[in-house]
């Protein structure tokens, strides 16, 4: 995971950088704030470690200027502070933290609130690719509609009269027969078109079955693919 550290003192700031590092992540280590916001604009990384207080940008302003960013993908923050007062930890949660940590750190329970913030971060990067393939499938949908309206906007004069060159003959044969089959018709979400004459008429698999085994179907039905 890429992590940005905002830590001033140099002490805390070894110790975030050597546990990290030897638990894989790679890192972009800063001294304040404003650093560290420097540092997203080049590259945003997945989850930021921050002091609350720090000269030039402190942790709390850091929290909001990301918050009201509009950066690709979410960015998980955990912030460290020495204040351990119940309305102190309010304003980290609201100032935008998703977690904190008091000062001095315990090693094992950074790892465990990392973790944490990795798998809130999985979920959501999965989350955003289940919308986008939404998007995807929505937009396939939009153009294949558009190409069908193109289709049948082809239909002469607004009649329902097709030439019959673009229809295609379903032999009759297997529609008395009740033996109608998936390529004969190459159907789309099971419904197809048939034309006879300038009628044009939309009716399901089951009509046409029930239509060919009654063999009421004259020769000169077409059935126009959708």
């Amino acid at each position: 995971m890429d992590i940005l550290i905002a830590e001033d003192e140099n002490i805390t700031r070894a110790m975030l950088t050597k546990v990290l590092k030897e638990d894989g992540h790679r890192l972009t280590v800063t001294e304040n704030g404003l650093q560290a916001w420097e540092r997203l604009q080049i590259r945003a990384s997945g989850l930021v470690i921050t002091d609350w207080m720090m000269p030039q940008m402190d942790g709390l302003t850091l929290c909001r200027k990301i918050r009201n960013a509009s950066f690709e993908r979410y960015i998980y923050i955990i912030m460290l502070t020495a204040k351990d007062d119940k309305k102190d930890m309010l304003t980290v949660l609201n100032s935008g933290a998703d977690d904190y940590i008091k000062k001095p750190f315990d090693p094992e329970e950074l790892m465990a609130r990392v973790r944490t913030g990795i798998r809130s971060i999985e979920r959501e990067e999965s989350l955003r690719r289940m919308q986008q393939d939404i998007l995807n499938v929505a937009a396939n949908i939009k153009m294949k509609n558009a190409k069908l309206e193109a289709a049948m906007s082809k239909l002469g004069n607004g009649t329902g009269e097709r030439p019959a060159e673009e229809a295609i003959p379903l032999p009759l044969e297997k529609l008395k027969a009740g033996m109608v089959l998936a390529e004969d018709l190459l159907m789309n979400d099971g419904l197809l078109l048939i034309s006879k004459g300038t009628q044009l008429k939309e009716i399901s698999i089951r009509s046409i079955r029930n239509f060919g085994s009654k063999g009421a179907l004259p020769s000169e039905v077409l059935v126009t693919m959708r």
